[in-house]
């Protein structure tokens, strides 16, 4: 039998408790166990004691970190003057990053480039 970390009630306080249900000795660390008081019946759940002496994880247990995202990330630009006319009516054509292509309204294309952002 595993005996729970607190078996005092945590309504009045009593140690006279009775087990509903023992934690499954093959479940993991937030295995618990169901407790009531013969005194005022609250029903509560307890960690057994065991569980509640290493509160560091294991290094067995212990996920990997995620792989960092090295992807540089693209501000959006303002738009770009037109080197015809000057004016900033135009519109994005096609995008390859880092090269935006444009089309303004007085008919010429051109290119504009985009500036990554080196850390957030």
């Amino acid at each position: 039998m595993i005996r729970p970390a607190n078996p005092d009630c945590p309504r009045c306080g009593c140690d006279d408790v009775t087990i509903l249900r023992e934690p499954d000795p093959a479940a993991n660390w937030f295995a618990y166990t169901r407790l009531r008081c013969n005194h005022c019946g609250r029903v509560w759940n307890a960690r057994p004691a065991a569980a509640m002496e290493s509160d560091e994880p294991s290094a067995e247990n212990e996920t990997p970190a995620p792989p960092v995202d090295t992807t540089p990330v693209y501000r959006p630009a303002v738009r770009p003057k037109c080197p015809e006319c000057g004016s900033r009516e135009n519109r994005v054509t096609s995008t390859e990053l880092p090269i935006r292509h444009h089309k303004c309204q007085c008919g010429a294309a051109f290119k504009s480039v985009e500036a990554a952002i080196d850390e957030l």
